[in-house]
């Protein structure tokens, strides 16, 4: 999946710093972890994340992911953001429409589900099989 990075603001961050890495080339580019936050806060209807909504947004992000897979990969393996990940980053702003958690499930609810069950979290875990023929129960 090629990320596209929507506005963002950090400046109420309080660990800046911990936002960057530095690039082989020496320059300083954001972490996969922020870089993935960035882009799950419009996915999941928060523009700010605050102290107050934290968790809200941790558990949206924790459901998109469990449906749809992450945002982030290194090599063949997926890497998932945690609620640690999330408190880290309190202060940050970005771009999109501010919705409810009705409002967020009912986008999930008309999001089209992916045709290969075995590329998502579950199915990964899985090995690739239902929960069914994981157990031996014949199909």
């Amino acid at each position: 999946m090629v990320i596209i990075i929507p506005k963002w603001r950090a400046h109420n961050v309080n660990d800046w710093d911990s936002l960057w890495v530095t690039a082989t080339d020496g320059s300083a580019q954001l972490n996969q972890a922020t870089s993935a936050l960035i882009n799950y806060l419009p996915a999941v209807g928060i523009t700010e994340l605050t102290s107050e909504n934290a968790d809200d947004a941790w558990r949206r992000i924790a459901i998109h992911q469990a449906l749809f897979g992450s945002f982030i990969s290194c090599g063949d393996k997926c890497l998932f953001l945690t609620r640690a990940d999330v408190w880290r980053h309190v202060g940050i702003e970005t771009e999109g429409e501010a919705r409810s958690f009705a409002q967020f499930c009912a986008s999930i609810e008309l999001r089209a589900p992916e045709a290969d069950e075995t590329l998502l979290p579950f199915g990964s875990a899985n090995g690739g099989r239902s929960l069914l023929s994981a157990c031996g129960v014949p199909a």
